[in-house]
């Protein structure tokens, strides 16, 4: 078997590396003929790049802000819906400072999230609002401090009786405060945080109850948020789903001509039996091949359900028979060979090709053995007849010869 396989590709290969059936190709121009191959599939793949870039991956007409400040806002806690409005309007204060259009939007929006917008910036991106938001924000900092200090006071004080025992003095200590004065300074941190967190709860219901905020509130629910964020999410999740049917069809776009010019020139290369025509288009319709069915087997992946095929893995997993999954992808590594060597075939090596190479190599019309005699009757290996009457002159002629080498008469191919 292994014999039978060595001969077949050594076969295959010295069919890609000859023209004019047994001329063999000097290595300068085998290596033109690779190159070409290699440079040419080279520009295919970006072409076919381009061509993905032609198609603009979808995108949700409801930005990220507009969600948290409508939707996720009326669902929130009042904690988080506190901590929304103030980032809103802090956001808004440090746009004002730098001089930005607050009015400019970089993405298409629904008209519903434009109307918000608008009515954020006049409700909870006015100065008082803003002022009680980075105040707000200066409480927190004043706290995580406060929290950070404590914590290394009371981390340092196993250390701090360790140098008290030791008599140690004050100037050799390493630590921010004295062991006899560890319990005040914690006591006065504690006080001060319990004040600040008073600040901030002080601060946050002003905001929470501001007339501004209040007012957009009333205004939010006013609006059918729920229904037309729907519809927008309907919307993506149709183009999202049409967006690879999309690629596919801008790359085939791009790869189908290339291909039609390179059968048609082969096609036309073969019957004006022009050799060296024949030997590179045949070499750029497998080229042409590759990508093209690459991108097939990408958007086969792209419409597969991922979460199917994750979830199939996981219990495959589980269940300790995930060596059937490599059982799956070796058949179909082996389904995709078997298809490329029909493609191959079927382009490279044509019933036309393997006659004229067989009958200049003096071969076995039916198994490629090598005939002892040029007018050898019949082939030692497997019997098969090679020479038959002529229809015309009645003369013995080559089953292989494509005329009678008496008159000249076409011959059909043999069978």
């Amino acid at each position: 078997m292994f014999a039978t396989l060595a001969q077949a590709i050594k076969s295959r290969w010295l069919r890609l590396i000859t023209y004019s059936g047994a001329k063999r190709l000097s290595w300068f121009a085998l290596i033109l003929v690779f190159a070409l191959d290699g440079f040419t599939l080279t520009l295919m793949f970006k072409g076919l790049t381009d061509a993905e870039e032609l198609v603009n991956y979808p995108s949700s007409h409801v930005s990220n802000d507009c969600t948290s400040l409508s939707f996720n806002l009326l669902r929130s806690s009042t904690a988080e819906q506190i901590a929304t409005l103030a980032s809103a309007a802090e956001g808004v204060g440090q746009q004002t400072r730098q001089n930005h259009d607050l009015h400019q939007i970089n993405q298409i929006l629904l008209p519903i999230c434009v109307q918000i917008q608008e009515k954020m910036l006049v409700t909870i991106g006015t100065p008082p609002i803003i002022r009680l938001a980075e105040h707000l924000k200066q409480i927190d900092e004043q706290i995580s401090r406060a929290n950070e200090e404590s914590r290394k006071i009371k981390e340092s004080y196993s250390t701090a009786l360790l140098e008290k025992i030791a008599d140690q003095k004050r100037e050799e200590s390493i630590l921010p405060v004295e062991a006899g004065k560890i319990k005040s300074t914690v006591d006065y941190l504690t006080s001060r945080l319990a004040m600040l967190e008073q600040r901030h709860a002080e601060v946050s219901s002003e905001i929470v109850n501001h007339p501004n905020v209040l007012a957009y509130f009333v205004y939010l629910k006013s609006l059918p948020i729920d229904s037309e964020f729907a519809k927008e999410a309907e919307r993506y999740e149709r183009q999202v789903f049409w967006y690879p049917l999309k690629v596919v069809a801008a790359q085939v776009g791009f790869m189908v001509p290339l291909l039609l010019m390179t059968i048609f020139w082969n096609a036309r290369a073969i019957r004006k039996s022009q050799e060296t025509s024949i030997l590179i288009s045949a070499h750029l319709i497998l080229v042409c091949t590759i990508p093209i069915l690459l991108r097939l087997l990408y958007f086969i992946g792209d419409l597969l359900p991922q979460e199917l095929l994750y979830r199939l893995l996981y219990v495959l997993q589980e269940w300790k028979l995930s060596f059937l999954w490599y059982y799956l992808a070796i058949a179909a590594s082996v389904a995709g060979g078997l298809f490329l060597v029909y493609l191959a075939q079927r382009s490279l090596f044509t019933a036309a090709r393997q006659r004229l190479t067989r009958l200049r190599k003096t071969q076995c019309r039916s198994c490629g053995e090598k005939l002892r005699l040029v007018d050898q009757a019949c082939c030692e290996m497997c019997g098969a007849s090679q020479r038959a009457p002529c229809d015309a002159c009645g003369q013995p002629r080559q089953l292989l010869a494509f005329h009678c080498n008496h008159c000249g008469t076409a011959t059909p191919a043999p069978t």
